[in-house]
């Protein structure tokens, strides 16, 4: 039998796709990790629901045939077992299990056709199977499961390629340091737009702008924290964003709490970012962590207050923050991209996967209360592979109306360099030194001008004497004829001597005009120096404002460091208080700002322990 081609997908695609993958793959093992320890039967959280749901559309989304025929019944069987309120036993968990690493291994084929390809088949019926076997009234029956271990079994070598991959989800502090001080610069951007961000949407809660940028400004800092290494950071970042998305989805609803949850998260990730900063260890925030995820699953059970949760639900909920980290042999395999999700594709991917038109089951089972959650999910039959072709398009994200006002905000974003201080300070003086050298050149551009003036009038004088000098020079000609004929002794060579002065005078004459042909001359020069002149001073002048802008920062940007600062001062000393500045959008020069930030921070932490 001739091996089945590897799939090809463009890398980008591909990037997009196994980080996504990798996120939801991640909650599975989260869940088996906080299964044990625990006697089944163990009942399906609303995350491994969702986990499972989206994996199958992505695999719809990207056309992956052969991760789409897997994850269909994967994600039948956890939906029945999650509709019908029954726990996994051992065999189920087993398939859960199986299931998540084929997708995992599936997904580390494309783009490599030296790689051997499994047969899934039997482990496909083998889901089938057990979902079928989901009753109402009871468990999962027990399923040999015998033939899955060895559908996997062709494939050793991603499990030996991919175990390092989840090794950067951990709580140690190291992290490289030039990497880390090129995260502080951007995360301080992101930071600051996120918070402004969060006040806009807490102010007018209809805002989908508002968490919009939210979403995508957690998503690049969660994305930057863990490139550069510090995993505490972009672990809280990860579960704030899954917050925003309950949110953003309706699943949770806004109260004061989640409010206050919000901000607390976002002044978390401003202490971690100070620590970055003094090259200290970022410690893991567990606990607000563990009520993020206990507020996201509350609210979704709060908003379901029809359907019955069994206790066990509850503590598998409840015990899946503290086993975070436990990595089963079995199923480290399947974290292909220990890396968050990347850009919007994983949203684009969600939603035409939330609202297709559900089939109906073969059995004619009633549907329980359940079912009518935000994200109707469809139970597409394993044996189908081409309805996900039709499915993706070329343009994927023209198609989603949501995602048009992204891009034309990717299109208006500036682009910003960025600059060492020492440099610019060198480059303001250079420009300062270009203003004086330009001032002096000017001074001497007049004095050269008045010479100029000076020679004009000279060479004016000069005319004047020449002129003079003529008629002196031809009266006495004249007059000394005159004698000459009266004597009768008249020599007619003396008329040379007349013929010499008469020449003299007239060269004399014309080097007075030369003279005034080169004033007219260094006139003109004089002129255009003039308007380069003034051309160069309004350049200089635009270059030297321009660099003085460079230093000047509106004093909002420090808002939310003062607002912080409040906050926190407020709750050590047991009060409520918020912080209200106006004409924050005025600018001042950096230094000075920063010089002035310390006693602004000693007046408002006295205001508040004194004054209020």
């Amino acid at each position: 039998k001739e091996p089945e081609p590897a799939l090809e997908m463009d890398p980008v695609l591909l990037d997009i796709f196994s980080k996504e993958t990798a996120s939801h793959l991640k909650v599975i093992v989260d869940y088996l990790a906080a299964c044990e320890g625990h006697s089944p039967p163990f009942d399906v959280t609303e995350k491994l629901h969702r986990a499972c749901h989206t994996l199958h559309g992505s695999a719809n989304m990207a056309n992956v045939e052969r991760g789409v025929a897997v994850a269909a019944v994967l994600n039948r069987f956890v939906r029945r077992v999650y509709d019908y309120k029954v726990g996994f036993d051992k065999s189920g968990l087993d398939a859960l299990r199986a299931g998540a690493r084929a997708i995992g291994t599936i997904v580390g084929e494309i783009n490599k056709p030296e790689r051997e390809r499994a047969d899934y088949t039997k482990l496909i019926d083998h889901i089938t199977t057990l979902a079928d076997a989901v009753q109402p009234e009871g468990t999962i029956a027990p399923q040999d499961v015998v033939d899955i271990t060895p559908q996997v079994s062709p494939q050793p070598e991603p499990v030996a390629e991919r175990e390092p991959e989840p090794e950067p989800v951990s709580d140690e502090p190291g992290y490289d340091a030039e990497i880390a001080s090129i995260f502080t610069e951007e995360s301080a951007e992101l930071l600051e737009s996120t918070d402004k961000a969060l006040l806009e949407w807490t102010s007018n809660k209809d805002s989908s702008q508002s968490m919009e940028e939210l979403k995508r400004h957690l998503h690049t800092l969660k994305g930057g924290a863990r490139m550069a290494g510090i995993t505490a950071m972009g672990n809280l970042s990860h579960e704030l964003e899954t917050l925003l998305i309950s949110l953003a989805d309706g699943r949770v609803k806004p109260s004061p709490a989640i409010d206050d949850l919000l901000q607390q998260s976002l002044d978390e990730l401003h202490r971690m970012r100070d620590a970055v900063i003094a090259n200290k260890a970022v410690p893991a925030a567990g606990e607000l962590e563990k009520r993020i995820q206990q507020a996201n699953a509350g609210f979704e059970i709060a908003d379901d207050a029809d359907v019955e949760v069994a206790p066990e639900e509850k503590d598998v909920e409840a015990a899946e923050p503290a086993e975070f980290t436990i990595e089963p042999e079995d199923t480290v395999s399947m974290v292909i991209v220990d890396t968050p999700l990347a850009d919007e594709l994983a949203e684009i991917a969600k939603r035409p996967a939330a609202e297709p038109a559900p089939e109906p089951e073969p059995p004619a089972e009633p549907e329980p209360p359940a079912e009518a959650e935000p994200e109707p999910e469809p139970e597409p039959e394993p044996e189908t592979p081409a309805e996900p072709r039709r499915m993706v398009t070329a343009k994927p994200r023209e198609e989603a109306p949501e995602s048009r006002p992204a891009a034309a905000r990717a299109e208006q974003r500036q682009e910003f360099a960025r600059i060492d201080a020492e440099l610019l300070e060198d480059l303001l003086n250079a420009a300062g030194e270009i203003s004086i050298y330009h001032s002096r050149l000017t001074q001497q551009v007049n004095s050269f001008e008045f010479n100029v003036e000076e020679l004009d009038q000279t060479i004016s004088r000069l005319r004047e004497q020449l002129r003079k000098l003529e008629i002196e020079t031809e009266n006495e000609i004249m007059h000394k004829h005159q004698d000459t004929l009266v004597a009768q002794d008249f020599d007619p060579l003396e008329l040379d001597r007349y013929s010499n002065i008469q020449q003299l005078s007239r060269a004399l004459a014309e080097s007075a005009n030369d003279l005034s042909s080169l004033k007219d001359l260094l006139q003109s020069l004089t002129t255009e120096a003039d308007s380069l002149l003034v051309q160069q001073s309004r350049v200089t002048a635009e270059l030297q404002d321009g660099l003085m802008r460079t230093r000047m920062v509106p004093f909002e940007r420090h808002v939310p460091r003062l607002t912080r600062l409040v906050r926190q001062i407020a709750k050590e000393a047991g009060k409520r208080a918020e912080l209200a500045v106006e004409g924050a959008s005025g600018e001042l020069d950096r230094q000075v700002l920063d010089k002035m930030l310390p006693p602004f921070e000693h007046m408002l932490r006295n205001a508040v322990v004194h004054g209020i």
